[in-house]
């Protein structure tokens, strides 16, 4: 994901986590809490997606998501 090291900060900040672990999430050393995800979504405008943050599991976690984009 490509999001400046000011930006991520900032992100970071406004979901209560540290910069150092919100990197590790972005880069996918670390895998983030379905509810930490919603939260990034939200925070970073959608630039940053619950899909992007959980690639093979996000269908499952919000099933929601995958009918809306379905039925699309």
């Amino acid at each position: 994901m490509n999001i400046k090291p000011t930006e991520r900060q900032v992100l970071a900040q406004r979901c209560g986590v540290q910069d150092a672990y919100l990197y590790q999430v972005l880069t996918g050393r670390r895998e983030a809490s379905p509810e930490l995800c919603v939260l990034i979504e939200r925070e970073s405008s959608k630039r940053i997606t619950r899909q992007m943050l959980r690639p093979n599991d996000w269908a499952r976690i919000w099933p929601e998501l995958a009918e809306s984009i379905a039925s699309s």
